[in-house]
């Protein structure tokens, strides 16, 4: 077929346009064909893998992130290399930072505040005890007592004697045998046999009622006022320890309070034992007096302060901090602890199934230690340590010297180190003090405690200066240190910290991190169903910069 005159040129102007816009802009121009662009590849891509690669390559072009952008906007090799490995180096320092901070998160750190308090609090509870547990008059009625009584003064006559011939006529066998019995033959020092006789003698008290046998209220109290007034009878509560005989705290159950300072508005003792009835293991003549807390356990053979007879002892109770003490009077300082718990800190204030005082105060570690060592006595000696409560959970007898198996046990865990397994409570009033002490009776007068002459074999003077002490127990201020444990490094304060480091080293935000999560599902998509990923990706055309 011929062609229509002039088509000829009318084509050969239309190529000439085409040409003239592909040079313009360097694409060939959309459209219907002849114009449209020219087909892609004939390779055929892995659906899957074009189903991952696809997000990954256009997450660039809409992530907030700074360091990625950077390196794909980039035309030069250098500056390519160059945003990649800042990224990559602030990634790594970003990791260390935080996993810096997780493991300070972890390790549960505690911080301690300290507050000083000013307000009225209960007076405390003060517990007097006789340094002479029993009277030596009365032991003489218990046959076990008293051979272990002449057994301890004739090892003490043979420790003296040593290797003097002089001594060889002195020797008794049937103390000899008590005193193998009793397993003081290796024992050749005095003190070590002193303590020694003291644990036998509650083991062998254990077997008897001493109610006749300890002090009354009456014989060891022979003066008390409180506040300027004189006590009643129902303020002091009487029990019983076995080590070191009838006690007496006053104010146990908290019906006195302190309304001023000063030794006028406090606790005034006047308080009187008979050296005559002293038993040969009591080395010291006095009183045992213990501050403490109403709802704290009281064990007075290991706490207290000592008052030896013929002084005046002075304790002035002080709600201060003892980082203070060194610009204060001479006092006992209390502080109210409060500790954290699991996971920052072993502490409990639950009792264990096998406390022996599970009635009589809150949990102490100490109580607990005597818990556990009693539980330790009955499952292996099949006995309990009459030194401590009976315990409620085991029909066991007291431990016996005549028995044998039960002895030999009995000192084999009496020389046992104590038990790890028990924490400190949680919360706890804690008192620490000193004593300020001074020669009494003074000699002024005569009249002494209203003491009349003929009541005792000596003058009233001379038994209060050998047998009498005089104690006061006063507040000195009415403020107290509070100390309370809390948690160092909260889990707000990792978010925080989390976000600081991140936003730092990568410029990240809660904002990135929700991109980051589009990605995974994005890739994990395009991995299990390619067909939700377009087949080509509209290019992208980097910024006009120099880089």
């Amino acid at each position: 077929m011929s062609s229509l005159p002039g088509s000829e040129n009318v084509r050969g102007a239309a190529l000439r346009s085409v040409c003239l816009e592909t040079m313009k802009d360097g694409r060939p121009p959309s459209g219907p064909p002849p114009y449209s662009s020219p087909p892609p590849p004939s390779t055929k891509q892995n659906p899957r893998v074009r189903g991952v690669v696809a997000p990954l390559v256009s997450f660039s072009e809409w992530t907030t992130c700074h360091g990625i952008p950077q390196a794909v906007r980039s035309k030069k090799c250098f500056f390519i290399v160059f945003w990649s490995l800042i990224t990559v180096v602030a990634s790594a320092l970003m990791i260390w930072q935080v996993s810096m901070l997780v493991m300070k998160y972890y390790a549960y750190p505690i911080t301690v505040s300290i507050e000083l308090k000013f307000e009225q609090r209960p007076f405390p509870a003060v517990t007097v005890c006789n340094l002479n547990p029993y009277k030596a008059s009365e032991l003489k009625q218990f046959p076990n007592v008293k051979r272990l009584l002449d057994t301890y003064q004739y090892a003490l006559e043979m420790i003296s004697c040593g290797e003097d011939p002089r001594c060889s006529g002195k020797v008794d066998e049937t103390l000899e045998g008590y005193r193998k019995m009793y397993g003081l033959m290796d024992i050749l020092d005095s003190g070590a046999l002193q303590t020694h006789t003291r644990n036998l003698l509650a083991l062998e008290m254990g077997a008897y009622n001493a109610e006749d046998a300890v002090d009354s209220l009456p014989e060891l109290i022979r003066s008390c006022s409180f506040n300027t007034y004189a006590c009643n009878l129902s303020d002091w509560t009487a029990w019983q320890d076995p080590r070191m005989g009838q006690c007496f705290t006053f104010n146990q159950q908290s019906n006195h309070s302190a309304k001023r300072a000063g030794p006028t508005y406090g606790l005034r003792l006047l308080l009187l034992t008979d050296r005559r009835e002293y038993l040969a293991t009591s080395e010291s003549a006095g009183m045992r007096v213990i501050v403490t807390d109403q709802t704290e356990l009281i064990f007075p053979d290991i706490t207290g302060y000592v008052v030896a007879t013929g002084t005046s002892a002075s304790i002035g109770v002080n709600y201060v901090s003892p980082l203070h003490s060194s610009c204060l009077d001479q006092g006992v300082f209390q502080r109210e602890v409060s500790r954290l718990g699991p996971p920052y800190g072993k502490c409990s204030n639950e009792k264990p199934s096998n406390f022996l005082y599970a009635r009589d105060g809150d949990y102490s570690a100490e109580a607990c230690q005597r818990s556990m060592y009693q539980q330790e006595m009955v499952e292996r000696c099949g006995c309990y340590d009459p030194s401590y409560p009976k315990p409620h959970y085991a029909d066991v007898e007291v431990c016996r010297v005549e028995t044998a198996s039960q002895f030999n046990c009995w000192r084999s865990l009496t020389k046992q180190s104590s038990f790890n397994n028990c924490t400190q409570p949680c919360r706890e009033g804690v008192y620490q003090g000193l004593v300020s002490s001074a020669r009494w009776p003074s000699g002024s007068t005569e009249s002494i405690g209203g003491c009349m002459e003929g009541t005792f074999p000596e003058s009233c003077y001379e038994t209060y200066k050998n047998n009498g002490a005089l104690v006061e127990v006063y507040y000195s201020k009415l403020n107290y240190e509070s100390m309370k444990e809390s948690g160092g490094y909260s889990i707000v304060s990792l978010l925080s910290d989390l976000g600081g480091q991140i936003g730092l080293w990568l410029g990240l935000s809660i904002i990135s991190l929700v991109e980051f999560v589009i990605l995974v599902m994005q890739v994990c998509l395009g991995f299990c169903n390619p067909k939700t990923v377009p087949h080509t990706t509209p290019p992208y055309d980097p910024p006009k910069t120099p880089f």
